[in-house]
């Protein structure tokens, strides 16, 4: 019997309006326990809940836009209670929330509230209420892109830590990073001919004095010329130097390698600005 221990599927999304496109996510496999307790998850892509640190859920926006239209969804009614869920920019609730009632369908909308972003930013999803959701949750938001024709591929290494004896591989999208040099397990495939032109880094953990953190995107197991790198006392990095060419089923994740043992991060989002061609 054949054994395929990764696959992946894609899919092309084409908006009817320009520079609109959607980001959604979903919890996987993980419990939104709350019992009063506020709790986190990435909004692009899937992820788990995170019940301490929100940093691992944040996701660096690449561009600037407008957020709104969120939807939300979960299998199965709830009884234990009800939940929020809000959309955060920068680690504050915006205006962009719905609730789910207890004992009711697990759904709910927001199709009146909006915020904006810019290049830099973050947002993820910040959950409250008394309820107890065993199924998958799952939620849909509307972003309109400033910028023509673009569209943000967002990142979060909720999942793990930083290693500074291995590479470290983290997928383009979603809340997955791979410590080592197995980066397949975090690769993306593409459904269609695109570039991406610019890249924003942000860490939790400042490397420390003489020490860095240099973030390649990598195309088919190949580094590309697309790279910045984290040093010192800072927790940001940019490029938007070259523009990065792809083609129907080729591969992209991001690597992360290390220099002069820096100190090891939890909390790692990637964005990249990308535009089919």
């Amino acid at each position: 019997t054949p054994i395929v221990p990764v696959f992946r599927i894609t899919t092309l999304f084409s908006p009817t309006t320009s520079n609109e496109t959607i980001l959604v996510g979903n919890t996987g496999a993980c419990t939104l326990a709350l019992g009063d307790d506020t709790q986190w998850s990435a909004i692009y892509g899937y992820t788990c809940i995170e019940f301490t640190d929100e940093d691992k859920t944040e996701q660096v926006v690449p561009m600037s836009g407008t957020f709104s239209k969120f939807y939300l969804y979960n299998t199965v009614a709830d009884s234990s209670g009800s939940y929020t869920g809000t959309v955060r920019k920068n680690k504050v609730n915006t205006a962009v929330a719905c609730t789910v009632s207890a004992g009711s369908p697990g759904n709910c909308s927001d199709t009146v509230d909006s915020f904006t972003v810019v290049a830099g930013d973050t947002v993820d999803i910040g959950w409250t209420g008394a309820a107890t959701v065993a199924s998958k949750v799952a939620w849909g938001i509307k972003f309109t892109v400033d910028d023509a024709d673009s569209f943000p591929l967002m990142a979060t290494s909720s999942n793990g830590s930083t290693d500074a004896t291995d590479p470290d591989h983290l997928a383009i999208i979603s809340g997955k990073m791979q410590v080592g040099t197995d980066y397949f397990n975090e690769s993306e495939t593409l459904a269609d001919t695109m570039e991406i032109n610019s890249m924003r880094v942000k860490i939790e953990a400042a490397p420390g004095a003489g020490k860095s953190w240099t973030f390649t995107l990598r195309k088919n197991l190949a580094n590309t010329g697309m790279a910045c790198t984290i040093s010192d006392s800072v927790t940001t990095c940019t490029d938007s130097t070259p523009t990065v060419s792809f083609t129907k089923r080729d591969t992209l994740v991001t690597r992360i390698d290390a220099a002069s043992a820096p100190a090891a991060t939890e909390a790692v989002t990637v964005g990249y600005r990308a535009k089919f061609v």
